[in-house]
């Protein structure tokens, strides 16, 4: 008798997982010892911030994956359907490592960090093939997957100032970008309706917000773009489903 195994996409969204996680607390790990060797990263409140989000949230994220999700990593060499996770697990994880990689600390690599966001969008990828294999609605499931990732390009990233009222600019920036990581993850695990009307206006409210306050400083056209790429996603979803 054959032993039963996951499928080839299930190991995918696994190995994908992995990827991620490997590749962003490298960096961010990277990140907190270069800025620990070469200065003070405790010098003023928005860098406390950061830092202390970034170190409870790298050491939240490793206590997740010794204790609850250790057996990720056995299945890289395992299509065993005892040793694979949820896809609930895997996004819990995974947004507690990201609120460590929306925050721009010192000796930040981008290109790395890109890398690891590439890592989770591939997992999403394979995890809406699954679902579309298994007969959901192709529609929902890729107009879903569209606006999750639009939505996570237009979480605003945790960057210092220098505008007029910039205190008050960083107050708005961290509670902002704090709870869009939460929703992104909520939306990513299945927690809540991907296309609830709040999620659409907390981002268009708050990231215009900080656009207009820093727009003579720096007009950050990434975070722009997205900002209406989600809105028109919204709007597709409201229309289609």
């Amino acid at each position: 008798m054959l032993t039963q195994q996951v499928s080839w996409l299930e190991y995918g969204i696994n190995a994908m997982f992995v990827l991620y996680f490997v590749i962003l607390y490298v960096e961010r790990l990277q990140s907190v010892v270069r800025s620990y060797k070469h200065g003070n990263p405790w010098n003023n409140g928005l860098n406390r911030y950061m830092y202390g989000l970034t170190l409870v949230a790298m050491v939240t994220t490793a206590l997740l994956l010794v204790f609850e999700n250790r057996s990720m990593f056995v299945a890289l060499f395992s299509r065993s359907p005892e040793v694979y996770l949820s896809f609930f697990q895997l996004s819990l994880a995974a947004g507690c490592l990201l609120f460590a990689g929306m925050v721009h600390t010192e000796y930040t690599i981008p290109g790395l960090q890109f890398g690891a966001y590439g890592a989770l969008i591939v997992a999403m990828v394979l995890r809406t093939v699954q679902a579309v294999s298994a007969g959901e609605s192709p529609v929902a499931c890729w107009l879903s997957l569209a606006f999750v990732v639009a939505y996570s390009m237009a979480i605003p990233v945790v960057y210092p100032s220098e505008i007029k009222h910039k205190h008050f600019f960083h107050i708005v920036e961290c509670i902002l970008s704090f709870g869009m990581v939460m929703i992104f993850t909520a939306m990513l695990s299945g927690s809540v309706a991907v296309f609830h009307p709040l999620w659409m206006l907390i981002a268009l409210v708050g990231d215009t917000v900080l656009l207009l306050m820093r727009r003579k400083e720096f007009l950050n056209m990434f975070l722009l773009v997205f900002l209406i790429v989600s809105l028109g996603l919204w709007i597709a979803g409201q229309i289609a489903l």
